[in-house]
């Protein structure tokens, strides 16, 4: 018959109490901030609260009666930490902190990452299995994880670690378990651990936050404070995140505008997508080409090899229509944020505007879709994609 071997820990005589049932979340008492700060990778239907609130080491506030002192190798060498912010005990024997600045283990664990990393991939490398960097740390947290849990303990957590020629003290232990997350029981699942471990920093971004939208030159200082992804309107960019460095001030500065101008020399590209419904390449008077793409009308000349543009539109052009006699155009856009779709009239030999006609921003999508005129130019008839057209 088939039976289950003891762990390790279940013989043990001083073996750890039984693995608590996962509360029901009615019976959850989540804290109110919990979904804006909880650990990146972190699940709390699969790992539980995250004991974000009450970290192991709290290395932002100064106890009372601690001396903050450094140790700079030489003889009787204690001197005042410069710049403060760090839990520092005085060791009168030594001279050496007890806890080292928040910057210093930052920077140490960092260094363990990439020598962390490094190594895994070297074992992967030389792994007659065809292991993953990612399925050998798994298996190696696993061999220190008795309750196959899918956490492991700060102890367990340095034993693994040091397996893989990686040794940490007690104070990178409590920052490491305090940056990738632990739950009430300061147990840190390695699976959060190996994801984020192997996760761009871009994508890690992600995790802290979400703003919609760009910022804006009327946002305050805070708003400008804003590290993490940014998500455009449906429709637009996509999603982008700040530079890990980022810095308000550049915000700041870019609302001012700059003393440079930019001049568009070449526009690539032609739009024919399924977002164009109706004709949008046509010879001008003078058998110059005219087209669009993306917001900017081209006017091509294949024997200079030269381009002229119309920049009258604040989004995408969706149609382009010329009238009779080949010198004026017509062209339609989409729906600007905050604003209205419109149809543009302009000449294709000078490039300037002639006349701008605004449409009503009607239910669904109210983009100006097809442009005509009449057989004798005097009238122009447009279309939008809203529910009346």
């Amino acid at each position: 018959g088939l039976f289950e071997c003891p762990s390790p820990s279940a013989m043990a005589d001083d073996s750890p109490p039984r693995r608590e049932r996962p509360l029901k979340m009615a019976e959850r008492t989540t804290p109110a901030k919990l979904k804006s700060t909880k650990p990146p990778m972190w699940s709390s239907k699969v790992h539980g609260v995250p004991n974000k609130y009450t970290p192991a080491t709290d290395l932002d506030k100064r106890p009372p009666k601690h001396a903050l002192v450094t140790y700079d190798g030489g003889a009787g060498g204690r001197r005042p930490l410069s710049g403060g912010g760090a839990l520092q005990k005085q060791d009168t024997r030594l001279g050496k902190p007890l806890v080292e600045a928040r910057q210093v283990l930052e920077s140490n664990v960092a260094r363990m990452e990439v020598e962390l990393r490094r190594n895994l991939r070297e074992l992967a490398i030389e792994s007659k299995l065809h292991e993953t960097e990612k399925s050998i740390l798994i298996r190696t947290f696993e061999c220190f994880d008795y309750e196959r849990s899918g956490k492991v303990s700060k102890s367990g957590c340095a034993k693994a670690l040091k397996s893989l020629g990686v040794d940490l003290d007690s104070y990178e232990m409590d920052y490491l378990f305090d940056k990738y997350g632990q739950d009430m029981n300061r147990m840190m699942p390695y699976d959060v651990f190996t994801n984020r471990l192997f996760t761009s920093k871009n994508r890690i971004l992600a995790w802290t936050g979400l703003k919609e939208d760009a910022f804006k030159g009327t946002d305050a200082k805070d708003e400008l404070a804003y590290n993490g992804k940014i998500r455009y309107a449906k429709g637009k960019y996509g999603s982008v995140y700040t530079p890990e460095d980022w810095d308000p001030a550049v915000a700041e500065r870019a609302k001012r505008a700059p003393d440079a101008h930019l001049q568009l020399e070449h526009a690539y590209g032609y739009r024919a997508d399924d977002k164009v419904l109706s004709p949008n390449l046509f010879y001008t008077a003078s058998r110059e080409v005219a087209y669009f793409t993306a917001g900017v009308g081209v006017v091509f000349n294949k024997e200079s090899m030269s381009q002229r543009f119309f920049l009258g539109h604040s989004d995408d052009i969706l149609c382009l229509a010329l009238d009779p006699t080949k010198n004026i155009a017509a062209t339609g856009q989409r729906v600007p944020q905050g604003g209205l779709p419109y149809v543009c009239v302009w000449d294709v030999n000078s490039m300037r505007q002639l006349q701008r006609l605004d449409h009503p921003k009607e239910p669904g999508d109210a983009a100006v879709i097809a442009v005509a005129f009449s057989h004798d130019g005097t009238f122009l008839v447009s279309l939008q994609s809203d529910e009346n057209h």
